[in-house]
């Protein structure tokens, strides 16, 4: 019994050991080639058909897709060394390295032929549960052709400053490793882009949607996409853009390679990227997003419509609706990433906050107007009561310093009857006093006196004509007009701010943030047409010199 489980531990070991390899095995490119190319090989034409978009991630900024990418290339000597590896191959196990196809086993062997390789350069992950299936053939007139479905997962920059409205420009970019240098006399490998579809088999005789939450096509609008294809020279890019210098004494700095390498590491670059455009779902993310922002505001009109003397049920509602949108916040922040900028229905949210609190101030002046006698009666008593108080606390301090100023011998009547009896012969010779003043001044007396006279009220002729005191229904009258001139002035004003929110970020409008996706103008040398507008113009036939790239 010692055996059988000695060789299933080792067994099981050995299957734990070989997991690692094979996850690295298939994140290898689906794309690589083998060989070198013959002086006739000289250009691989590059086709793509979108088989199906499976999702976007716009939580970690990736796009996982099914695509069937088509290289053709021109080596009449490759049907026959396809031939002659098959045959000396028959029969033997394992002889064939690299098959014609691994949909189908035993057929062809095609290990002895060139095949350009194609790197995925912004591939994040190759799905390991789904067989990467490819075929190579040739046909009669010398050309090699290399089917290969490939099952990604693609990172990219993107952008959510126009969420719910926003667009993506997908991409897949693919590098050419240029092999030729090694080979004496070519004129090198040159990459060229062919054709693109965006409606695979699965795709176009389907009608269901393309992913969950996103369409190729917006209404009105037509979906675009391309392939293009861009050369540029890594060394002179990098040069301006190094955060820190390469060392002095590096005999082969990445900023300096100058083509000087054999090839696999080639300077030029040549990177043919796949794009197309993609756009959120509307209506499910305004459902989402947006329309119950615009259901709070409406409900927030209801406020205009209640009674202005009654502020507690207008409080009320104010406070229940703005909880409301604090709730609708949440939910907006958990379906967009963390970031540093608002997005519109924030944008909407925070203008929605501030209008119901808008709102709630402009309850509480129309409930100050409705009781304005009865705050204004309040006023007075509260000024009376303070002025009752100051006077009673002046005449104690008045009545405590004469008794302190009292001879011993004055009884205690005399010493409290002396300071009333003080002021009010003080009060009677101001009268005096004031008189007199008035009378100089109107015999024309001294300057100073007339000057002095000036600041004596009696010597002022007073003139008032008192207004009737407003009513409580005249109040309630202007409260209701404030209430209906804000109300206009509320909605109005709201309306316009949302439009322009929305005709900020709408497709097509001027002001709408950018796409995160900029061209690669600044490092392309010339360009494939395609729907976003590349560099110089359009790629030559022969392989570029060192000196143009």
């Amino acid at each position: 019994m010692a055996v059988p489980w000695a060789a299933c531990v080792c067994s099981l070991l050995a299957l734990v050991g070989s997991w690692p390899h094979q996850a690295v095995a298939q994140m290898e490119s689906p794309l690589k080639g083998q060989g070198m190319p013959s002086l006739n090989t000289t250009q691989v034409f590059l086709s793509v058909r979108l088989e199906r978009l499976l999702d976007v991630d716009d939580y970690k900024f990736k796009h996982e897709n099914v695509a069937t990418y088509w290289l053709s290339w021109w080596d009449p000597s490759a049907a026959a060394a396809i031939r002659e590896r098959t045959a000396a191959t028959a029969g033997l196990a394992g002889g064939c390295r690299r098959p014609c196809s691994n949909r189908v086993a035993d057929a062809h062997c095609c290990d002895s032929i060139f095949l350009p390789s194609l790197y995925f350069t912004n591939a994040d992950a190759f799905p390991e549960d789904r067989e990467i299936g490819y075929s190579i053939d040739t046909a009669s007139n010398g050309a090699v052709v290399w089917e290969t479905t490939v099952h990604g997962l693609y990172y990219q920059p993107l952008s959510m400053r126009n969420y719910p409205f926003d667009t993506f420009h997908l991409e897949v970019k693919l590098t050419l490793t240029d092999t030729s240098k090694s080979v004496v006399g070519h004129p090198g490998l040159q990459l060229v882009t062919s054709a693109v579809s965006l409606e695979g088999v699965h795709l176009a005789r389907s009608r269901s949607d393309l992913t969950n939450g996103w369409n190729w096509h917006y209404p009105g609008a037509v979906a675009n996409a391309g392939l293009q294809l861009y050369r540029f020279n890594r060394s002179a890019w990098y040069q301006d853009r190094m955060a820190v210098a390469p060392h002095a004494s590096d005999i082969a700095p990445f900023t300096a390679l100058n083509n000087s390498t054999n090839g696999l590491l080639d300077d030029t670059v040549q990177m043919a990227v796949l794009r197309f455009k993609v756009y959120r779902s509307f209506w499910t993310n305004q459902v989402n997003s947006n329309l119950p922002v615009y259901a709070v505001a409406i409900l927030s009109l209801i406020v205009f419509w209640l009674p202005e003397e009654d502020l507690p049920a207008r409080i009320e509602l104010c406070s229940a609706l703005f909880l409301t949108l604090i709730a609708i916040q949440f939910v907006v922040s958990d379906r967009a990433v963390a970031r540093n900028y608002f997005t519109p229905p924030q944008l909407m949210i925070l203008m929605t906050g501030g209008y119901i609190l808008a709102i709630a101030c402009e309850s509480v002046v129309c409930f100050y107007i409705c009781k304005w006698n009865t705050f204004k009666q309040r006023r007075k008593d509260m000024w009376q009561a303070a002025k009752e108080r100051s006077m009673q606390r002046r005449a104690a301090k008045a009545a405590a310093a004469a008794a302190a100023s009292a001879s011993e011998d004055n009884t205690d009547e005399e010493e409290a009857a002396k300071p009333f009896g003080g002021l009010s012969m003080e009060k009677s010779e101001l009268t005096a006093d004031n008189g007199q003043l008035c009378e100089e001044a109107a015999a024309g007396g001294e300057p100073a006196a007339q000057k002095k006279a000036a600041g004596c009220l009696s010597c002022k002729a007073r003139k008032k004509v008192p207004l009737p005191p407003c009513t409580d229904d005249y109040n309630l009258f202007v409260a209701w007009i404030v209430n209906k001139v804000c109300q206009v002035v509320a909605l109005i004003s709201y309306v316009i701010a949302a439009v322009l929110i929305v005709q900020m970020h709408a497709e097509g409008q001027v002001f709408r943030a950018k796409d995160a996706l900029l061209s690669y103008t600044e490092l392309s040398s010339c360009e494939v047409p395609g729907f976003q507008p590349g560099a110089s113009g359009p790629c030559p036939a022969a392989a570029l010199p060192a000196t143009e790239l």
